[in-house]
């Protein structure tokens, strides 16, 4: 879940104000192989001490397995896009994005909208165009027909989507005595967005840090944090073993070392957190 409310993501998010991208540091997964062990086919001692300290789950890191999965996915990925992934490019699709969602097709949404604009059908044409800038239209394709191998049953796909094409959608709830902006749902395959959470004032002059990334309007909040929650649909259609039982994944309420290296390589995230940015006066 995209934790905590306008009001108290200030104070939650104070220890990782500064907090910056660290490079995951890939350490091979040992396995037991013929070669480590003694000419009686036991493993020795010593070994087994080594196999304990590179074993995934003590060290929190990716697992080879896992990360090679991974690493195909985002091959995928540039080849949906047309480009590789750098800083450069990534920022030009985001301005993208946002300047397609102005236009009426994405929604019309205005930098600075009414809380009044946020419903199921404009949210879903967001979610659309970060599908179409970042996957070349063709994410929310795969995950339908992961949705039909994993036999996953949605009751809610979207306005505008039925059943059958099981397609993840959003929907805006009025949850009012809830801190949570948005969240996706694996039961209902729904990013679900909380309508009372988004009256916060966001823009030049009070701009707000949404994963690494110093937004200027709440617009831009709102495509950082859809985008944020579709890393978890991510994990959760195409990666299901990884989202049910990875110790480098399920750390941190899901936000482990999985979703940062996705958060980061899919969109640019170099954070998870949410918070003001303190401006300096100019001399």
């Amino acid at each position: 879940m995209y934790s905590a409310s306008w009001a108290l993501l200030l104070v939650a998010a104070a220890s990782g104000a500064g907090m910056l991208w660290h490079k995951l540091h890939r350490k091979k997964a040992v396995t037991v192989a013929a070669a480590a062990k003694d000419n009686k086919g036991i493993v020795p001692k010593a070994r087994k001490k080594q196999l304990a300290r590179h074993s995934p789950g003590n060290t929190g890191v990716i697992p080879d397995h896992e990360l090679a999965a991974l690493q195909a996915f985002l091959r995928r990925v540039c080849r949906w896009r047309g480009w590789q992934g750098g800083a450069y490019h990534i920022m030009q699709a985001w301005h993208d994005a946002e300047v397609t969602a102005t236009a009426d097709a994405g929604g019309a949404w205005q930098p600075h909208f009414s809380m009044l604009h946020l419903n199921d059908a404009n949210c879903d044409a967001l979610l659309g165009i970060i599908d179409m800038h970042f996957f070349g239209g063709k994410l929310l394709k795969k995950m339908v027909k992961q949705v039909a191998s994993n036999g996953v049953s949605a009751k809610h796909m979207g306005a505008g989507h039925t059943t059958a094409q099981q397609r993840i959608g959003c929907r805006a709830v009025q949850a009012l005595s809830s801190s949570w902006l948005a969240y996706f749902d694996v039961e209902d395959n729904v990013i679900y967005i909380n309508y009372w959470r988004w009256d916060k004032q966001v823009s030049a002059e009070q701009p707000l840090n949404c994963e690494g990334v110093v937004c200027i309007s709440r617009l831009q909040v709102l495509l950082h944090t859809l985008a944020h929650e579709l890393v978890h649909a991510v994990v959760f259609h195409i990666f299901p073993y990884i989202d049910k039982a990875s110790l480098a994944y399920l750390p941190n309420g899901r936000h482990g070392p999985v979703f940062q290296l996705l958060n980061k390589q899919l969109f640019g995230h170099t954070s998870e957190a949410l918070h003001d940015v303190q401006l300096l006066p100019c001399s």
